[in-house]
């Protein structure tokens, strides 16, 4: 107890403090993503089991997957978990995402259908309702939905004229589905926030761009213009890497009028490799490992830009690595 206190003491050093996207945490951020929320739920001693492991971590964000049947189903039970989160001090999004929401696949109609949810949720239980609205849509070929528009492992310079086509085809309509859940969550009085990948400023040694008033602009920073909060999934068990990696995305911010809140992501869910998760590289498979490592990333970080936090994922992963 007594060293995770002095992590996140640490944290409190290294992290710069942003008021965008509703009513300030306590503290600067420290997020988890929960993926299996109806797990919590649906049963007692699951959701005592959760509040207690992550009470000392002191929580200031939590992503809660949730269906749009699962705010209407599990309405009573999800009252009672936020009730309970909103006393501690930390905030509740909503969150979903999906390849498939893209237009060339299912498109996002259920992406939509989960904020009116939350937003009918939020209109039944002012008291204890949401604080936004969190996305994660990911671009990538090879998620077993939506046609091949990205064409992975190729720099922009590489790419035939129909190949530029297809990705800017794609990126329009990512842009655009920010666009949209930007726009419907401020109307509803919520901030919006979204998970990226970590190589839109550097893939492949040049930034993913797009064509917007018949200009090429790079896509990274057309998100950033149109959320609150962006999480970057620069997941490394090399806390060099994980810095490294979001240096493009601060110096973004860092040119942005209003910048969103910048998080990184760190890994702990079982199965992406030892380069990617604690979980699998036994030399650091703990939470005290994890912590420390978010405190140095945030410290190497803090002269570059607008840090403000880092976010675990996820929950399923965190309750079983070892103290």
């Amino acid at each position: 107890m007594r060293l995770a206190g002095a992590l996140l003491l640490a944290l409190l050093c290294a992290f710069t403090v942003s008021a965008q996207g509703g009513e300030s945490p306590r503290h600067p951020p420290l997020a988890m993503w929960v993926w299996r929320t109806a797990d919590l739920l649906s049963a007692r001693h699951e959701t005592e089991r959760f509040l207690a492991t992550i009470g000392p971590l002191d929580l200031s964000d939590l992503y809660l997957y949730l269906t749009p049947e699962d705010y209407r189903i599990q309405d009573a039970a999800l009252q009672a978990l936020l009730a309970r989160l909103k006393a501690q001090g930390t905030r509740a999004w909503g969150m979903d995402g999906w390849r498939g929401y893209f237009h060339d696949s299912d498109g996002p109609s259920g992406l939509m259908a989960a904020l009116d949810s939350l937003i009918a949720f939020n209109a039944r239980h002012p008291d204890t309702g949401f604080t936004g609205f969190h996305s994660d849509l990911e671009p990538q070929d090879g998620q077993g939905v939506g046609r091949a528009l990205f064409h992975n492992g190729l720099a922009a310079s590489q790419l035939t004229p129909a190949q530029r086509a297809d990705r800017d085809r794609l990126m329009a309509d990512w842009v655009a589905l920010h666009d949209t859940l930007r726009r419907r969550t401020e109307e509803a009085g919520l901030a919006y926030g979204a998970a990226l990948p970590s190589w839109l400023d550097d893939y492949y040694g040049e930034p993913v761009t797009m064509r917007v008033e018949g200009d090429r602009r790079p896509v990274l920073g057309q998100i950033l213009a149109r959320v609150d909060e962006a999480v970057i999934m620069a997941y490394s068990t090399r806390p060099a890497r994980t810095a490294a990696r979001l240096r493009g995305e601060l110096a973004f911010a860092r040119g942005l009028r209003h910048p969103p809140r910048i998080l990184f992501g760190v890994e702990t869910h079982a199965g992406p490799g030892p380069a990617v998760s604690y979980a699998d590289l036994p030399s650091k498979a703990s939470r005290r490992t994890v912590l420390s490592d978010i405190a140095a990333i945030a410290t190497e970080l803090a002269p570059v830009g607008p840090l403000s936090g880092a976010a675990i994922h996820d929950w399923q992963g965190w309750k079983t690595l070892p103290p």
